[in-house]
């Protein structure tokens, strides 16, 4: 009997072995939110966020926030993409030229980019790009674009954190559908972060100034936090934002 047990115990060992030995699943990084581009263009990279059909290029020293302070407009700058999830290739027409690359899930990597002319006969340059995909603290973690809500109510916002800004869009689920630069909030000076907390004070382009104050919850996947006129951090009411770069 105390053979028969042995046996049964190494059998049960082996089992719960070869179970616990399978290899986790590959990552599937959604086709979404803010990626780093390297072009032939040039030699700086450059900020792109793709959202719901839309892509925006940052193409005013490397960033988003430097492009829209120069005067440029996210709806109109931006333009439709196409990305077959069979075939994994994303298409875009970009300033009257046509790219083409391909997109990797498991890296949030798009590999083997290509830029042609507009009648798409010759090529004329080539690119390559990374999603942002967050770490676990400061702004390697905050970096990105989010959505949600601030509150009192439900009024739609978004926020695009980059390397040394962040940009506020309000009234829009869509940041990319935003056709009125009234609606846009940039940072004044550089967004403090410490750790897993934000905190930035922005202005709406020709309108006033607002501050906030988010930690990322690793319990909600959310960034929650407050906002407030001028430099108060709180005051008019609640944020709750969900990342689009982490899935």
């Amino acid at each position: 009997m105390k053979k028969i047990l042995t046996v049964f115990a190494v059998a049960i060992f082996a089992f719960s072995c070869r179970k616990n030995d399978k290899p986790d699943p590959q990552p599937v990084y959604a086709f979404k939110g803010l990626f780093e581009m390297t072009t032939s263009f040039s030699s700086d990279p450059e900020n792109f966020l793709f959202e719901n059909g839309r892509v925006f290029y940052g193409n005013e020293a490397g960033n988003i926030h430097a492009t829209i302070a120069s005067g440029s407009n996210l709806n109109i700058n931006s333009t439709t993409y196409t990305y077959d999830a069979g075939t994994q290739k994303i298409k875009f027409d970009y300033s009257g030229r046509k790219w083409e690359g391909t997109y990797v899930p498991a890296t949030g990597k798009i590999i083997n980019g290509v830029v042609k002319s507009f009648n798409g006969l010759a090529t004329v340059g080539a690119f390559n790009g990374q999603k942002h995909i967050p770490g676990t603290s400061g702004s390697n973690l905050l970096k990105g674009h989010w959505k949600g809500v601030y509150g009192p109510g439900n009024n739609l916002y978004n926020l695009i954190i980059e390397d040394n800004s962040m940009i506020v869009v309000a009234g829009y689920e869509n940041s990319l559908m935003c056709n009125n630069n009234t609606g846009i909030g940039l940072s004044l000076s550089r967004p403090a972060i410490n750790d897993k907390t934000i905190t930035c004070i922005y202005q709406y382009i020709g309108l006033g100034t607002f501050s906030m104050e988010a930690t990322y919850n690793p319990s909600s996947g959310k960034l929650e936090g407050t906002w407030g006129t001028g430099t108060n951090v709180s005051g008019g009411g609640t944020i709750v934002l969900t990342p689009e770069n982490i899935d």
